[in-house]
């Protein structure tokens, strides 16, 4: 048989709408993911286990296609770029952002890795992937916080520290809200006096997501200054915060969201300060209790019952923080 939905109301009534459009988002998304390709970029970092994955229930669950590029083809990619394009691109990325404190040699491989990875994408047939960022790229000098943010505001999806299931979570919240830039991060800090969340990253967040305010630049990594990172606070605005996990091959869903504050960054990279809605020490404790990992994923747009109804269509349990 088929699965039913009831919906009650007219098409005036906002529930009743709202829930129409959900189920059709939902159904759409599904049969997308089951369409697309993950490109896998190296593996995971080393002894980072969080970023460990389940190619089976990946299938089963997303129906998603993955397959695998060395990191030795991206540097080869790298070296035989055109000098003519690399210089190009060098000097639009100087044009928008101030890059005075990149070490020498830093923004050549920048630019170098921004074209390599976005002409290897469309090579080898990736809709979107992750990458092992660490420690062979930090070695390289080519860390890519930077260029994995600039390639968001391209379309094009890369996911950091090689993390599988936050991969995931951005290409989800990416065609639900066709193709805004979400925010892979780290859960640092929270304020019960202001109910408040702050989310950091080294440096990756997408040119979209920067406030313009508080003088973005482009700067080494850092932590280990071994790559190029976008130095920024990021802008305010309605947020939701997701994370796919799946728990012995049971994908899950922790659900979020909140309102991100006007507030200038009080740390290296890129961080926003987000008041939720749900108590802040009741949400930690919550993740803790349930075993969601970090990576979170942020995106500037309320999506909640979007992702709650696609998450139900491919039944996926809905943890609401």
């Amino acid at each position: 048989g088929y699965p039913c939905h009831t919906v009650y109301g007219s098409k005036e009534d906002e529930r009743a709408a709202n829930k129409v459009i959900n189920l059709l988002r939902g159904y759409a998304v599904r049969k997308r993911l089951g369409q697309m390709t993950m490109g896998i970029f190296g593996y995971r970092p080393t002894n980072y286990y969080v970023s460990t994955f389940d190619e089976a229930a990946i299938r089963r669950t997303f129906g998603i296609t993955m397959n695998a590029t060395e990191l030795k083809t991206v540097f080869d990619d790298m070296a035989a770029l055109p000098e003519e394009k690399v210089r190009a691109d060098m000097e639009q990325v100087t044009a928008r952002w101030d890059t005075a404190r990149l070490p020498e040699g830093h923004l050549e491989n920048h630019s170098r890795l921004y074209l390599a990875l976005k002409r290897r994408m469309k090579l080898d047939g990736y809709d979107f992937g992750v990458i092992k960022c660490w420690p062979e790229m930090g070695a390289a000098h080519t860390q890519p916080c930077a260029v994995l943010g600039r390639l968001l505001d391209d379309g094009i999806s890369i996911g950091c520290e090689g993390d599988v299931d936050a991969g995931i979570t951005q290409a989800l919240e990416m065609l639900l809200t066709d193709g805004n830039a979400p925010f892979i991060t780290d859960m640092i800090d929270l304020d019960e006096d202001e109910n408040t969340l702050t989310f950091w990253h080294c440096g990756n967040a997408a040119p979209s997501l920067h406030s313009g305010k508080y003088h973005p630049e482009l700067c080494n990594h850092p932590l280990v200054g071994q790559g190029s990172a976008f130095w920024t606070a990021l802008k305010p605005g309605r947020v939701t915060i997701a994370r796919l996990h799946n728990d012995h091959g049971q994908y899950r869903l922790a659900l979020m969201r909140g309102e991100a504050l006007d507030r200038d960054r009080v740390t290296r990279g890129s961080m926003t300060v987000v008041r939720m809605e749900a108590p802040v020490r009741q949400i930690s404790e919550r993740l803790i209790a349930e075993g969601i990992p970090h990576h979170y994923v942020l995106v500037w747009d309320d999506i909640f019952d979007a992702l709650k109804q696609t998450a139900a269509l491919m039944r996926i349990p809905v943890i609401e923080l």
